[in-house]
């Protein structure tokens, strides 16, 4: 460090939550932690590696943790040189639970179609939702993502409709499935962090029609 104690501090939202003066070799780091909405800091985790690396641990995140984060060193004597570093932080909150599929009959026949609705609850961000028939892609024609539903804590619902109309088969090689049965998968992700599926069997019946291949 020179002939200067550097000053180690970390803002969010402009505003400081944690402050340390690296020790001498007669004194200890000296720490001020300061109370922001959202943040709660892990003392004991939290400190000095080693010369030039810090080392700042959180827990108990939230939706109101999520901000940029910002590194800030500054030379205790003159010419009180400052250098910082920023990074966002977004906390992601996992669905509730499995994506769910609603509204799935037993059984199908080729004069009909495949009206369904898939949910995944109360996550933030929202979870991406697609549906798959035979493990195929659906087609977005086929889709309706509805408006995301925004809950009071900040969480979000994500919906989907799928009508199909079995007569059309829209390239679903449907001849193709086994012992006639349909499975319809929704999955839901967001982005690397999260991804979770759900498959719900039906069954095709032929009477009285033709599939061809």
């Amino acid at each position: 460090y020179g002939d200067h104690r550097d000053l180690h501090s970390f803002p969010t939202r402009r505003s400081p939550i944690y402050r340390i003066v690296p020790h001498t070799s007669i004194e200890k780091d000296k720490v001020v932690t300061f109370n922001v909405s959202g943040i709660h800091l892990d003392r004991q985790r939290s400190g000095l590696l080693k010369v030039g690396h810090h080392r700042l641990v959180l827990r108990d995140v939230d939706l109101t943790s999520s901000g940029t984060y910002t590194c800030q060193i500054t030379l205790s004597g003159p010419p009180f040189h400052t250098e910082q570093r920023d990074r966002n932080l977004t906390v992601i909150i996992r669905p509730e639970s499995r994506p769910e599929i609603l509204g799935v009959s037993p059984e199908y026949t080729l004069d009909k179609a495949i009206n369904v609705l898939c949910t995944s609850k109360r996550s933030f961000p929202a979870s991406q939702l697609d549906f798959f028939i035979n493990d195929e892609p659906v087609g977005e024609k086929m889709l309706t993502r509805y408006p995301i539903k925004k809950h009071h804590d900040g969480l979000e619902t994500a919906s989907i409709g799928l009508l199909y109309p079995l007569s059309q088969r829209n390239g679903l090689r449907l001849g193709a499935a086994k012992s006639d049965k349909l499975e319809l998968k929704c999955t839901a992700k967001i982005g690397s962090i999260y991804w979770e599926s759900v498959v719900v069997e039906t069954v095709l019946r032929r009477d009285g029609y033709m599939l061809g291949r």
